[in-house]
């Protein structure tokens, strides 16, 4: 039996709405497939491009054994699961938003890296 190659991930969290139980479901899905994950702080951070309530945020990373679009495909899984669908984004409703930044040496995202919040929870990690 050979071992699995793991990757080493760091990915963000956001929602605008049932803040606390949105996050936590979300993060609870993501230890599923995230080994010796660490988490930042969440963090209160008011919406970029968009009107409505603000957003709490939080950076995981750890180790993960899926390849890189499996990943996707499992975290977007996790969104369906939180409630995400096309309705509430066009009403700016986002029960839950989860974006890789980073998948071992490969970053995701460069205009993320560039956010303030996302400078300061990264150090969290």
């Amino acid at each position: 039996m050979t071992e699995q190659e793991m990757h080493e991930v760091i990915i963000a969290l956001g929602t605008n709405t049932d803040h606390k139980p949105n996050m936590d479901k979300a993060v609870c899905m993501l230890g599923d497939i995230i080994t010796g994950m660490r988490q930042s702080r969440r963090l209160w951070t008011t919406p970029i491009d968009m009107t409505c309530d603000m957003f709490m945020n939080m950076i995981v990373s750890g180790s993960c054994a899926l390849e890189l679009e499996d990943l996707y495909s499992a975290i977007k899984n996790i969104e369906k699961k939180c409630g995400r669908n096309h309705d509430d984004k066009k009403k700016h409703i986002v029960k839950i938003d989860i974006d890789i930044l980073k998948y071992d040496k490969r970053k995701e995202h460069p205009a993320d890296w560039e956010r303030e919040y996302i400078k300061t929870l990264i150090k969290e990690i």
